[in-house]
């Protein structure tokens, strides 16, 4: 019995042909008009018409084989089987479904996500971008050409090396105390400040739009520094500081480099 249950499709095929040949065979016979009293019975009649739907019923059972084999090997349907394990009767057997499966649709891929644009920050004329947390006693002022805004950074770096006043730390300080600072220069103006007393080292970024203290002002960003230091201390007679123009002078004494501008102080 397991055997004929393996080899199912190719019994319905066989029995297919075997019919399909009675059929033709009767066929032969009619056409041939050979008389046989057999026919002309109740008994014969009943035999064509068995006969006739025994065909019918084995070209709808043999319909599987060309059903299963209408798929290419690589694309042929499952086949899942359900078994009823509740029954007792040997003889009992279940169905088995044809289900057929096809490749499902591809995956759209996800879309990118577009970088936002920077956010333009609005600074004014000699706007402090970044206070420092000490006293500021001693005096900078710092004059814009024309043609560009200016971001000047002023970078903490010693005490001076000689001072009749030290570096103190304001009342309302907190730590981690800030050491540096840094304003905003619109092009042609004059801005004056006070600095806390210590050394220092000026940079300063130019360029078409200013979008902070991180980004400065974008891809159009040029960034310069300083060769000299510049030193803000008490004397016993006046505070000294410095006076600073962000365009050609002639004969001028304070030379700026133009640097990457990784290199800047970016807070």
């Amino acid at each position: 019995m397991q055997w004929i249950a393996e080899n199912i499709l190719w019994i319905n095929g066989l029995l297919w042909v075997v019919f399909a040949v009675i059929a033709l065979i009767i066929s032969i016979l009619s056409n041939c008009r050979i008389q046989h009293a057999f026919f002309h019975t109740k008994t014969g009649i009943a035999f064509c018409l068995i006969v006739g739907v025994v065909i019918v019923f084995s070209i709808i059972k043999g319909g599987g084989i060309y059903f299963y084999s209408a798929f290419p090997e690589n694309e042929k349907p499952s086949v899942s089987e359900s078994t009823d394990n509740s029954s007792s009767s040997p003889s009992s057997t279940t169905s088995t479904p044809f289900s057929v499966s096809f490749p499902s649709a591809a995956t759209p891929a996800p879309e990118s996500t577009p970088t936002p644009e920077p956010i333009v920050y609005p600074a004014y004329n000699g706007e402090a971008l970044i206070t420092s947390d000490y006293e500021c006693i001693c005096p900078f002022t710092i004059s814009a050409d024309d043609n560009t805004d200016f971001y000047v950074y002023l970078e903490y770096i010693s005490e001076p090396p000689s001072s009749y006043q030290n570096r103190q730390l304001l009342i309302d300080a907190s730590s981690p105390y800030e050491n540096d600072l840094a304003i905003y220069l619109c092009a042609g103006n004059t801005v004056e400040i006070n600095v806390p007393v210590g050394v220092y080292r000026l940079y300063y970024a130019t360029g078409e739009i200013f979008y902070g203290t991180e980004l400065l002002f974008g891809y159009s960003t040029n960034c310069y520094t300083s060769d000299e230091l510049l030193d803000f201390y008490v004397s016993s007679q006046y505070y000294q500081g410095h006076s600073v123009s962000l365009y050609t002078v002639y004969n001028g004494n304070f030379e700026t480099n133009r640097i990457l501008k990784s290199d800047f102080p970016k807070r």
